[in-house]
């Protein structure tokens, strides 16, 4: 007996069949509130297929047995045909309904959506986003975590390439400790993408003010670092923080290893690490990374399928170019066949473009490259408020002339609107922003 039991569990496909049918009887397990109604929906279906049978009058019942037969021939004496059959008809429509009706909304109630979002909505919007444009945004710090935001909300086949050289911060001592990657910027990528609840994403982005170790940390940072330990690997402690915050689209580093941005200055100077390289006083005249690391291959795959190619805002050297740098991303640019635009800072940035004009912007990227990876340039017209300029005058920024002359002698084909939202601190309006992306690819 026991080895003929042997021979059947083996038979049906053992233990992982056993799971599977153990999780679809679970709809039946006690206190789901579904039962009822799917034994509903099939009363219902069974008087909906027998009032067709009356309708049509589809003499079959003698193959169907004496059963069916004898119930055929009581219906058509309580009922002449084709009342019966109509009857029948719009009873087991109703029944069928109506089941259906309480089992969706049995299921539903047990489902929660992302803030006060109806659950129709959430499902509309899964989706719509599916089937949305295939966008990749390259940069890092803030420029490239709100533009983000905006682009969450007309695809979900988005990827961020973000750059790994910060060096500063919770980000900066992390990437000491633990030999890792530094994850702030993709902390921030992270919560631009997500769509769980906002509290969700505050817990995210908490900063401790105080306690020995933990001042300066935010809490996203790290529960990365965690995740990372966790799992051994870097990408792999990314992906697991995109699940947990449910993240439209995907955010990859721009490379697994740990990198140092290296800059030589014009005056011949040497500076390593993004942090002294901003503070030093001087104009760059190249940018490199060491070691040379090479991109990633999921990276390189998104930049090849795009439909749209998304370079910056960010600051220039130690965001866009610290990207741009590592190996195999520039040839990636190239074979890709999708639209490439470049979305130009709104202020200039002290160590690294005081008084840039938006054309000295794409200069330096030409500078450093040899050639200028993108057709489009998409610029700012709107001018900060004299008091929002002041602000930023105190702390040696200004903001960028959109000399779109310049750069149309460029051979680049310029988008000129106003982005600016007049807030400090002054950042694009990512939904204008957006909206003008979209129609871009369109």
């Amino acid at each position: 007996m026991k080895r003929w039991m042997r021979k059947l569990y083996r038979r049906i496909g053992g233990r992982k069949t056993l799971a599977k049918l153990q999780r679809k009887l679970r709809w039946l397990y006690p206190g789901m509130g579904v039962k009822r109604w799917i034994l509903l929906a099939l009363i219902g279906a069974i008087l909906l297929s027998w009032g067709v049978i009356l309708l049509l009058e589809l003499r079959l019942v003698d193959a169907i047995g004496w059963a069916m037969k004898q119930f055929y021939l009581f219906t058509g004496k309580l009922f002449p045909t084709p009342w019966a059959g109509i009857g029948l008809l719009l009873a087991g429509t109703a029944i069928l309904i109506l089941a259906i009706q309480r089992v969706i909304k049995g299921v539903l109630a047990n489902i929660r959506a992302p803030g006060d979002m109806p659950i129709s909505d959430v499902i509309y919007y899964k989706r719509l986003l599916s089937a949305g444009p295939k966008i990749v945004a390259i940069g890092g710090g803030t420029g490239l975590s709100t533009i983000l935001r905006g682009l969450k909300e007309y695809s979900s086949n988005i990827t961020a390439i973000v750059t790994v050289t910060d060096e500063g911060g919770s980000s900066g001592r992390l990437r000491e400790d633990f030999n890792i990657p530094p994850p702030g910027d993709i902390r921030n990528c992270l919560v631009s993408l997500a769509e769980c609840e906002p509290h969700m994403q505050k817990l995210f982005q908490y900063r401790f003010d105080k306690g020995e170790g933990l001042k300066g940390h935010s809490l996203g940072n790290l529960l990365i670092t965690a995740m990372v330990g966790l799992t051994g690997d870097f990408k792999k402690g990314i992906q697991l923080a995109s699940d947990i915050l449910a993240v439209r689209g995907r955010v990859l580093p721009s490379t697994a290893e740990k990198v140092v941005l290296v800059a030589e200055m014009e005056d011949g100077n040497i500076v390593r690490g993004e942090t002294k390289i901003t503070n030093y006083r001087g104009r760059i005249k190249y940018l490199s990374i060491e070691p040379l690391a090479s991109l990633l291959p999921e990276a390189e795959e998104a930049i090849r399928e795009a439909d749209l190619i998304i370079i910056g805002p960010g600051s220039l050297y130690t965001s866009v170019l610290a990207t741009l740098v590592v190996k195999g991303l520039l040839e990636a640019l190239e074979r890709s066949k999708g639209k490439k635009v470049y979305i130009c800072n709104l202020m200039t940035e002290k160590g690294e473009t005081e008084g840039f004009k938006a054309s000295d912007h794409i200069k330096a990227i030409e500078k450093q490259l040899g050639k200028i990876p993108f057709q489009y340039v998409l610029v700012n017209t709107a001018h900060p408020r004299p008091e929002i300029l002041k602000r930023y005058k105190e702390e040696e920024a200004d903001f960028v002339t959109p000399d779109i002359e310049e750069l149309r002698r460029m051979r680049l084909r310029v988008i000129a609107q106003p982005l600016l939202r007049q807030l400090l601190p002054l950042r694009h309006d990512h939904k204008k922003l957006a909206r003008l992306l979209i129609s871009l690819y369109r």
